[in-house]
C-alpha cells in the first residue's frame, strides 16, 4: 500500500540532512493529488519522535495517500552538523528561536521538487510545532496548513520559573536596599563593602534588578503587556498574525500536558479573546500526556490529522485501524 525510501539533500549551509520518505502506491489509472505532510523533529529529538510516533503517523498517511518525509535537522540525529549549546534548555531556546527554519524551506523545497507534490502541510511535535510556525511564513509557495502537536508558549520552562518566583515588590525592595547603602558609600568601611559585595553573588542581586527592569519596561511598552508570563515566546504572536489570515492553523494538545494549560492561560485567556478573529483550531486527545504515548490516544491522534488534512481523491478509511500497518518497509526509521 505505500513504500519507504532514504532520502538525503543539501541545505543551504551545503550539510548533507538525511532522512525518509513514505510514498503512496499509486496506478496509473489513479487521479490523485499530490499532498505532502513534512515532520518536524521534536526539539532536539530524533526523526522517528518519541515511541515511534512519527513513524506510525507517517505510514498510516502514505497508506491514505500522502507523501510524508521525516529528516533530520542540522545536528540533529543522522544529518551532519553539530550542536554547541551545553545545556539541553538552552538548545530548547534556540529552536524555540527559528533555528531550524531554513532547514525547514530546504527539505520543502526539496520534497516538492523530487515529487512533484502541489501543496505541502507542516506536522511538528513540542519544538516541532514551534518550528512549524515559523517557518511559516517562508513556505508560504505550496503551504496550507500547519498540525500543532504539544505547541510551547513559553521559552526555557526552568528561567520561567526563575523569573515568576521574584515578586515584582521583593525585587523593588532588595534593589531600593542595596542603593541607600550604596549612596552612603562614605560610612561603609572595608568589612563592609566585602559584605556588601558577597551578599549582592550570593542573593542574586543582578537577577532582581534584572526582574526589577522587565516590570518596569513591561509597565511602559505597549507591545509587552505586563499581564504575560516572563518568558511567553512573543515570536508566536508575531508569526501567528502574520500567517492565520492565509495558512489553516491547527493546534492538538495532550489533556494532561502542561503546555496545554499554558496555551490556555497564557494565550486563550489573556490575548485570543481579545481577536476579532481567532484564526485557529484546537483540539484535545483525551487522557493523553505531552508525548501522546498510549496507542488509544495516537489511533485517535490519527483520526483527527486524517480528518484535517486535505483529501487526496482517495477514499479515507472510515473505520481507524481497520488498514492494518504495511507495505514494503524499507529503512525502517
Amino acid at each position: 500500500m505505500f513504500r519507504e525510501e532514504p532520502v538525503s539533500f543539501k541545505n543551504r549551509a551545503d550539510q548533507e540532512l538525511f532522512g525518509v520518505a513514505h510514498l503512496p502506491l499509486v496506478s496509473n489509472d489513479e487521479r490523485v493529488r499530490k499532498i505532502g505532510v513534512i515532520f518536524l523533529n521534536p526539539g532536539p529529538g530524533y526523526r522517528i519522535a518519541h515511541r515511534r510516533l512519527y513513524v506510525r503517523l507517517a505510514r498510516r498517511l502514505a497508506q491514505e495517500g500522502y507523501y510524508a518525509l521525516r529528516f533530520d535537522p542540522a545536528g540533529i540525529g543522522e544529518s551532519e552538523g553539530s550542536v554547541d549549546e551545553a545545556m539541553l534548555f538552552n538548545l530548547f531556546t534556540s529552536i524555540n528561536k527559528g533555528r531550524f527554519i531554513n532547514d525547514v524551506n530546504d527539505a520543502a523545497d526539496f520534497f516538492i521538487t523530487r515529487y512533484g507534490l502541489e501543496e505541502i502541510i507542516l506536522i511538528g511535535l513540542c519544538g516541532g510545532a514551534m518550528t512549524a510556525l515559523l517557518a511559516a511564513p517562508y513556505c508560504r509557495q505550496k503551504l496550507t496548513s500547519l498540525i500543532l502537536l504539544s505547541f510551547p508558549v513559553l521559552f526555557n520552562f526552568l528561567e520561567a520559573e526563575e523569573k515568576a518566583a521574584i515578586a515584582p515588590a521583593y525585587a523593588r525592595d532588595i534593589v531600593r536596599g542595596y542603593l541607600t547603602n550604596l549612596m552612603n558609600f562614605k560610612v561603609l568601611s572595608l568589612s563592609a563593602w566585602k559584605s556588601l559585595v558577597r551578599n549582592i553573588k550570593d542573593r542574586g542581586l543582578h537577577r532582581l534588578l534584572a526582574r526589577l527592569l522587565e516590570v518596569l519596561r513591561q509597565a511602559v511598552s505597549k507591545d509587552s503587556p505586563s499581564f504575560l508570563h516572563p518568558n511567553f515566546n512573543k515570536l508566536f504572536l508575531d508569526v501567528l498574525e502574520r500567517v492565520k489570515k492565509y495558512i489553516e492553523i491547527n493546534f492538538i494538545f495532550g489533556e494532561y500536558d502542561r503546555w496545554k494549560l499554558y496555551f490556555e492561560v497564557e494565550f486563550e485567556q489573556k490575548i485570543a479573546k481579545k481577536w476579532a478573529e481567532k484564526g485557529y483550531r484546537k483540539f484535545i486527545i483525551k487522557n493523553e500526556n505531552h508525548l501522546f504515548t498510549f496507542q488509544e490516544s495516537q489511533d485517535e491522534l490519527i483520526g483527527v490529522i486524517l480528518g484535517l488534512l486535505p483529501p487526496t481523491g482517495r477514499e479515507i478509511s472510515q473505520v481507524l485501524g481497520s488498514a492494518k500497518e504495511g507495505g514494503q518497509r524499507g529503512p525502517g526509521c
